[in-house]
């Protein structure tokens, strides 16, 4: 039976608090969890260009696309960046850039890009 609007499965808490690195001012590409070992700049499964962050998401049906979206909205809200992302059935393609303020239409991906990709990549993986 689809899941809808109205009996969105459980699915575990992602705090956007988890993801953050504690200082912006001196941000460095440092794990947001102790148990975290990544290179840096390096965000699994994501491609990563001067034009942004990219990940391709699959999953069972069209409802767990939308019922993941629903799921990412907290943590998105939360840490105020909001990913362009488009869906295709059962496919979700995501791109999360920071658009340059001194320059408007270049893009650059910062730690809080990779924040996001980081959070998006975890819950994909508890629920996948």
């Amino acid at each position: 039976m689809p899941v809808g609007f109205n009996s969105l499965p459980e699915y575990p808490e992602v705090e956007c608090s988890d993801y953050l690195l504690p200082d912006r001012k001196g941000a460095t590409n440092e794990p947001a969890h102790e148990h975290e070992h990544r290179e840096p700049g390096i965000v699994e499964g994501w491609a990563e260009s001067a034009a942004g962050l990219y990940r391709s998401f699959e999953f069972q049906s069209f409802e767990a696309v939308i019922d993941f979206m629903g799921a990412m909205s907290e943590t998105i809200v939360a840490m105020d960046h909001h990913p362009k992302w488009s869906n295709d059935h059962n496919l979700l393609s995501v791109m999360i850039y920071t658009q340059d303020r001194a320059a408007p239409g270049l893009r650059n991906v910062t730690d809080k890009d990779r924040d996001l990709a980081y959070a998006m990549s975890e819950l994909y993986d508890q629920i996948a």
